[in-house]
């Protein structure tokens, strides 16, 4: 792979980070699930 290609991965890995860092951790965790055999919660 052309060092130009591995260039613009690492930017585009970077840009992805950044856009992460900028999230409360809140809204990276997964929501509760619900126990197998019921209906969603109410």
């Amino acid at each position: 792979m052309p060092w130009t290609g591995l260039e613009a991965i690492t930017r585009a890995y970077a840009m992805i980070i950044d856009g992460v860092n900028t999230l409360d951790l809140s809204d990276l965790q997964r929501p509760p699930e619900n126990p197998p055999g019921r209906g969603p919660a109410r």
